[in-house]
């Protein structure tokens, strides 16, 4: 049983998970918007030079992939020998990770229509 105050691998994976899901879902279609500009002096952009652009605006490329890399590494340390549980588990961790990125959701809209 885990220590109170201490966090268990795969509730760290959860959590990995949902900011992985939220940088990519939320923040990144964000940061091109802006760094195509608002306005009438919005540029409309294309090609690879826009996504290395749009990659750098508020560090968004790098955060997903430090983010996919952390999860890919902490991934490899779950052992997991039993191939029932392992389909139990992940339906459960898919279900926490998608009421945690609602409820981020959710909250950062609340932010900022506040």
């Amino acid at each position: 049983m885990a220590r109170p105050g201490k966090i268990s691998l795969p509730g760290l994976l959860i959590l990995l998970e949902t900011l992985l899901l939220l940088g990519l879902l939320c923040v990144a279609p964000f940061a091109w918007i802006l760094r195509d500009g608002l306005g009438p002096d919005s540029v409309q952009s294309t090609g690879f030079a826009a996504v290395g652009k749009a990659f750098m605006t508020f560090y968004t490329g790098p955060a997903i992939l430090l983010l996919a890399a952390v999860r890919l590494l902490l991934g490899a340390f779950i052992p997991n020998k039993q191939p029932d549980k392992r389909k139990r588990g992940a339906a459960y961790r898919l279900a926490a990770v998608l009421i945690l990125f609602s409820a981020l959701t959710l909250l950062i809209v609340g932010f900022l229509m506040d």
